[in-house]
């Protein structure tokens, strides 16, 4: 589920399970079962499964970690 301007932009269709709510989060994204909600959190996620950013730009670097979960600005 996607709420928000290109959030889940990237997501294709082997990526399910995601919740994105927010300006560009989740943008890159190609995994499963993340939930990013803020400006930008989980944009430039591509691989990494199973995390949770909420907040400002939070985790926004992250490409392959998996299992995080990270709260607040940047």
């Amino acid at each position: 589920m996607a709420v928000g301007y290109q959030a889940l932009y990237s997501s294709t269709g082997g990526s399910g399970g995601n919740v994105a709510a927010g300006y560009q989060a989740l943008y890159s994204n190609q995994a499963n079962g993340n939930v990013a909600t803020g400006y930008k959190a989980l944009y430039w996620n591509i691989s990494g499964y199973n995390n949770v950013a909420t907040g400002y730009q939070a985790m926004a670097s992250n490409d392959n970690g998996t299992y995080n979960v990270a709260t607040g600005f940047e």
